[in-house]
């Protein structure tokens, strides 16, 4: 059923590896099905991760199995997209395979360029399933990178899903009309408490620039299934130096705002 529904979507699927099809004892029937796979391709086969290795690393789901009616294709889509996207924003990367390739061709286009340049370049992408129902679909991108400069770059991007319709699930999907003027200050007390910013000390003062010293969430979150979790890159709100910061809610602290 699967293989059938991505012939004829004509996606340009991940490679899936030696991806197993279902099992007929497969309970999950309710569900999309995945399996994670692994790529890596380094510079003259060096190990990848040891001293002065040029690789590329990238671990990621296959869809192996979907019930009838669900959005195969958007949902494959969604994960290539990720996978393959250009780590400088100016290329196309057709397949999982050229993306690699690309990288490591672009390395040692630099050291052509630059003859004596020694320091490593590395791209790790992992893509994880956070939660998979028949309402929703939540996928986290975790990225690390080094391609040059002063310090490599650590990122994280969610994205959610409808899987029966493919659609974006965003944050005014979940949560009632005008949710906002409850929910900023929750965000705000719990942005506080995961960074130690005392009572009464702006933001700004605490290292952080939001707009006009105006706190405002993120629209990178996660749909869990005990909460929401939104997450700020570095560079977000603050300095590379601060790092990242996460804060979640719950669903019983957000329960007047929920959508029935």
């Amino acid at each position: 059923m699967l293989a059938c529904a991505l012939v004829a979507a004509g996606c340009n699927a991940p490679d899936t590896g030696d991806a197993p099809a279902p099992t007929a004892g497969d309970t999950s029937t309710d569900r999309l099905v995945f399996k994670m796979v692994t790529k890596e391709h380094t510079l003259d086969e060096c190990v990848a991760g040891s001293e002065g290795c040029t690789y590329v690393r990238l671990d990621y789901p296959v869809l192996v199995d979907a019930p009838e009616g669900y959005a195969v294709s958007a949902v494959t889509d969604a994960v290539f997209s990720s996978v393959t996207a250009s780590w400088d924003e100016e290329d196309f990367f057709p397949s999982v395979a050229a993306l690699m390739t690309g990288f490591i061709d672009d390395y040692r286009a630099l050291t052509r360029a630059m003859p004596g340049y020694e320091h490593p370049w590395f791209l790790e992408r992992k893509v994880f399933v956070l939660h998979n129902t028949s309402d929703a679909l939540s996928l986290s991108l975790s990225e690390r990178m080094f391609t040059g400069g002063a310090h490599g770059s650590a990122t994280v991007t969610f994205q959610n899903l409808d899987p029966r319709t493919g659609t974006e699930i965003l944050l005014s999907d979940l949560l009632i009309d005008d949710y906002e003027v409850a929910l900023l200050p929750l965000a705000e007390a719990r942005f506080r408490e995961v960074r130690s910013i005392e009572d009464g000390m702006s933001l700004a003062d605490a290292g952080f620039a939001f707009d006009n010293d105006v706190f405002s969430l993120t629209d990178n979150f996660s749909i869990g299934e005990d909460g929401l979790t939104f997450y700020y890159n570095p560079y977000d709100v603050a300095a590379y130096a601060l790092g990242p910061t996460e804060i979640s809610l719950r669903y019983d602290e957000l329960d007047d705002l929920l959508k029935e």
